[in-house]
């Protein structure tokens, strides 16, 4: 059976985005893509922000660069007005039992998952919509 497999960028080196310039953030953004694009010899459309820190600017940048979506490490479902550069996800652990698998699917885990996330800064998303993020929906 033939499966397809998909892959996704990460940056080239994994550095917290909104740590570095702006400059070296559109270079590891880039940089990633065109590396994996070449390597794999097919497109790379969607991103995945290293310790799921970002910025508005990051979310352009991507944009620039041809990626069709980024993915956050904010927990739960996405809507059809999603930001499709600030998508949220539910993460699926290894250790997972199938009655915890079941449960995260319908959002049973996000509670606690917001919790930690706010305790690290990561949740809510970094950047807050509003006017100056109103270019980057959808």
């Amino acid at each position: 059976e033939f499966r397809r497999v998909l892959f996704r960028s990460h940056t080239f080196s994994q550095p917290d985005l909104t740590g570095i310039s702006t400059e070296k953030a559109w270079e590891e953004i880039y940089l990633s893509k065109q590396k994996l694009e070449k390597m794999l010899k097919s497109t790379v459309d969607t991103f995945a922000y290293p310790y799921g820190r970002f910025n508005a600017v990051h979310c352009h940048q991507l944009k620039n660069a041809g990626y069709q979506t980024a993915v956050t490490v904010a927990p739960g479902g996405n809507g059809g007005n999603e930001n499709r550069f600030m998508l949220k996800r539910t993460e699926i652990a290894n250790q997972d039992t199938i009655f915890d698998f079941a449960n995260k699917l319908k959002g049973g885990f996000d509670w606690i998952h917001r919790y930690v996330q706010r305790n690290h800064g990561l949740y809510p998303v970094p950047q807050k919509r509003g006017r100056e993020n109103e270019r980057f929906n959808r």
